[in-house]
């Protein structure tokens, strides 16, 4: 039988567009202290674990599934490192929420897992209060999303050449609309208990987020028609990472200076804005620390409190939507992106509900980068025993991956490559394939490795804490 690597990692990359930039500055730490790396998707997950057998497998914390079943499956033979990519970042309620939904799947891997990574304090504390794994494995190690805003530009930047920044969260609608209505059915039969999602209260049902994605988008709009007839400023759409991006190539066509841009990187997009408009996300969080005000339409919406309000925290009152501009009409909204235009806009209406926020959810300011933490607490569980249950690895992962399956993956050279040609398919053939591509993390399709390389070898000379060794062609 084949054996577990001594020294090797697999990381799970979830999501391409949100995700893959943050994994990568940890691969790159790990590569540079020696560990042998390899990137896996959700679809080439099993195949990848099988064919490598890694000491150590980081993936996030997805609330259910058969992956997540697959990675329980896995604990006994391998050391799980688990991230929960979304870092509680509504808050205490919608956070403890999560571990209930789908029967406590999501609390059920954690009494199995050899180490939690968490973003902030807050969130440590909410899972040592839920009782559900031991503290030693619960490690502060902040959010390695935020890493590059560690690094300032030497240069001022100046209004020459920078947009408006347009956030768009229509996936309730975009990402596959051929199976709208059966998304209706999934959700009419789904178990009530845990809600359509932590971001809306349990009472809310899918038309309410429909409703929030249709409505969100139509002020989306009108602000940048009434712009549009008053500045000539450029506007970058942004689309979700679920959505289908070319349902807005219309756009280019009706309001000039419009521009669709599907992938590029968080830091980027912030960091180039004069301004950004969204509602109220994490992405924003990272504008403020880019020195990029927000402009919210969070107050534009109708009805929005009866819709998806109440007191069990969520979306409607996320704890840093204070720090965002919050205009009661259209045209106060376009004035204050008037103002940001000309540099004129401060960057926030309440600093202090952000410095607070930053300071519990993500342990920021930092003295060292957050990939640094996440790559040390693998590296700790590299120098150890390797974990070793034969009997338990067989008997827990036959209920979701085959025997034979796993047999092929470990022992039939090129069936790794099956499966990530699998994916490939998707990509290119599929009718869902702006999705896929988007979505799914392939190394042939991700156009960032230089800048993520970049970012690593400034966080390197800035903080100091990698060894000489390349990193540049370390990661497979």
């Amino acid at each position: 039988m084949a054996v577990i690597g001594k020294n090797r990692v697999l990381i799970m990359i979830d999501q391409a567009t949100r995700d893959a930039f943050s994994q990568l500055l940890v691969a790159h730490y790990l590569t540079s202290k020696g560990a042998q790396v390899y990137i896996c998707n959700q679809g080439t997950l099993v195949a990848m674990y099988e064919r490598y057998r890694p000491q150590v497998v980081l993936a996030s914390w997805l609330v259910g599934g058969q992956l997540m079943e697959f990675l329980k499956g896995i604990c006994g033979r391998t050391h799980l490192v688990l991230v929960d990519q979304e870092g509680g970042k509504l808050g205490e309620i919608p956070f403890k929420r999560s571990f209930t939904r789908q029967n406590g799947v999501k609390a059920q891997i954690a009494k199995e897992c050899a180490r939690v990574l968490t973003w902030g304090k807050g969130q440590a504390q909410w899972l040592r209060e839920l009782g559900i794994m031991k503290e030693e494995r619960i490690v502060v190690a902040g959010s390695p999303r935020l890493d590059p805003y560690l690094i300032r530009e030497e240069s001022s930047r100046t209004r020459a050449g920078k947009y408006l920044g347009v956030t768009l969260r229509s996936n309730a609608v975009t990402s596959q609309p051929m199976r709208i209505m059966e998304q209706v059915f999934h959700f009419s039969c789904a178990d009530k208990m845990g809600g359509i999602s932590v971001g809306y209260p349990v009472r809310s049902q899918h038309e309410d987020r429909v409703w929030h994605a249709i409505a969100g988008t139509r002020c989306m709009f009108e602000i940048m028609i009434n712009l549009a007839g008053r500045s000539n400023a450029s506007m970058v759409l942004r689309p979700d990472p679920w959505e289908q991006y070319s349902v807005y190539d219309f756009l280019t066509r009706q309001i000039p200076h419009v521009s669709v841009e599907p992938t590029m990187t968080q830091p980027e997009y912030v960091k180039n804005a004069f301004a950004i408009l969204d509602e109220s996300s994490s992405l924003s969080v990272e504008a403020l620390l880019a020195g990029t005000p927000v402009i919210s339409i969070r107050n534009l919406m109708p009805n929005l409190r009866e819709r998806i309000g109440g007191e069990e925290g969520g979306l409607y009152n996320a704890p840093y939507a204070e720090a965002f501009w919050g205009p009661k009409s259209v045209e106060e909204a376009v004035e204050y992106v008037l103002k940001a235009e000309k540099g004129e806009l401060a960057l926030s209406p309440c600093m202090e509900s952000i410095r607070s926020y930053l300071r519990d959810y993500h342990s920021w300011p930092r003295t060292r980068p957050s990939c640094f933490e996440m790559g040390d607490a693998i590296l700790e569980l590299l120098a150890g025993p390797v974990a070793s249950d034969p009997l338990g690895y067989e008997t827990s992962t036959c209920q979701s991956v085959s025997s034979l399956k796993r047999s092929i993956y470990r022992y039939v050279p090129g069936s790794v490559a099956l499966s990530k040609a699998k994916l490939l398919g998707q990509c290119v053939f599929s009718t869902d394939r702006e999705l896929w591509k988007k979505y799914h993390y392939l190394a042939w399709f991700y156009p960032h490795h230089e800048q993520v390389l970049n970012t690593f070898t400034s966080l390197i000379q800035k903080y100091g804490a990698a060894s000489s060794q390349s990193v540049d062609n370390r990661v497979n």
